[in-house]
């Protein structure tokens, strides 16, 4: 094909049998080395071995000769980097054999299996897809097969033209080589701004797998420092429905966290603040609610009157010919239950007793 003009500028690239025998696309492979871009190998029968273990993609391949063997794609469960669905695995099952170099397939330090290779019904522990290390840079992946487009078309055929399980597994590929490392993969956060003292504070948690699928249930550990630095520590799940950590009303204050979790074999982390306010009561609802006053004026047999009602009221009014009632109530107490008049009473015959005889009359 057409060389790769000279101001092309690419994120990712896919090299099918580069480096090739004779020196083939020395070229190409030479500029997508010097850009430093995610590269995933497609080996074949073209390919140079010796050439491609020299460029530590993390596949060590030695053929024996030209003998191949014919393998179908197996998942290796120990693969955390990305899911495999139970669906996709039985479609790998029938996909038809691909050829792959007889001889010895290693792993070289840091890489990762994703798929082994199937020989008949016989699994083997050789990788069939495998991906550098997750912290080298730039990342690399090798498919040591080609002609894997039979695997789509096979599965098309059998599956009414959705190949999914084909796209899902290149697709995904392709985003892990090319996802952000510094993408968050643990979110945690307030499900508002600011809480008030009445409020159950609740906080929302979201996971992902290495190609930012959102993934779920898994093991949270969230410890919460309040200004006095107090810590409480909680371990949680993020449910599918979406549910939030329920932490209930908090004391006001400023609340710090930490959120920890391992996902897909790596350790992350999220941190945040909680703000919680002291809120009177009446602040809690400024406008008025007509439904609670409908059902007050209900209960003590009146009726709820809006303003461009007015006229109405003073109609019914009229209408209802109110009377005026007078009312009255009396209490009625025995003197005796009076003290302070008890007192008083004896208070002045004793004032009288002693005039009349100071006076000389008694």
């Amino acid at each position: 094909g057409a060389p790769l003009p000279a101001s092309a500028s690419f994120d990712v690239a896919v090299l099918h049998q580069l480096p090739a025998r004779g020196g083939l696309g020395q070229e190409l492979l030479a500029r997508v080395r010097a850009a430093r871009v995610p590269t995933l190998y497609v080996l074949g029968a073209q390919s140079d071995y010796p050439a491609y273990n020299q460029l530590n993609a993390g596949l060590s391949v030695q053929p024996r000769g030209a003998q191949t063997d014919e393998v179908t794609p197996l998942p290796n469960p120990g693969f955390a980097r990305f899911p495999v669905e139970e669906d996709s695995r039985r479609r790998f099952g029938q996909y038809p054999p691909a050829s792959v170099p007889f001889g010895e397939v290693r792993l070289t330090s840091g890489a990762e299996a994703a798929l082994w290779q199937q020989v008949g019904r016989l699994p083997t522990q050789k990788p069939l897809l495998a991906f550098g290390s997750a912290t080298a840079t730039p990342r690399t992946a090798t498919l040591l097969a080609e002609n894997t487009w039979q695997w789509r078309l096979q599965e098309a055929t059998a599956h009414d033209d959705h190949p999914e399980a084909y796209d899902r597994l290149i697709g995904r590929t392709l985003q892990l080589l090319t996802q952000n490392a510094n993408k968050k993969r643990l979110d945690v956060y307030p499900t508002q701004d600011a809480f008030g003292t009445q409020d159950d504070v609740a906080l929302g948690a979201e996971t992902y797998n290495a190609v930012f699928e959102r993934i779920y249930d898994q093991k949270i550990t969230l410890a919460l420092t309040d200004s006095a630095r107090k810590v409480r520590t909680l371990t949680f799940s993020n449910p599918a429905d979406g549910s939030p950590l329920h932490l209930g009303p908090l004391a006001a204050g400023l609340y710090r966290y930490q959120a920890r979790a391992t996902l897909g074999g790596q350790a992350q982390q999220a941190i945040g603040e909680i703000l919680v306010q002291n809120q009177p009561l009446e602040a809690q609802e400024s406008r008025a609610d007509h439904r609670l006053l409908a059902q007050l004026s209900g209960r003590s047999g009146g009726q709820l009157y809006y303003p461009a009602q007015l006229d109405k009221l003073a109609q019914d009014i009229e209408k209802a010919n109110f009377k005026p009632v007078i009312s009255s109530e009396e209490d009625l107490k025995d003197l005796i239950n009076l003290k302070w008049l008890f007192f008083l009473l004896v208070g002045l015959l004793a004032a009288e007793w002693a005039t009349r005889k100071y006076q000389g009359s008694v």
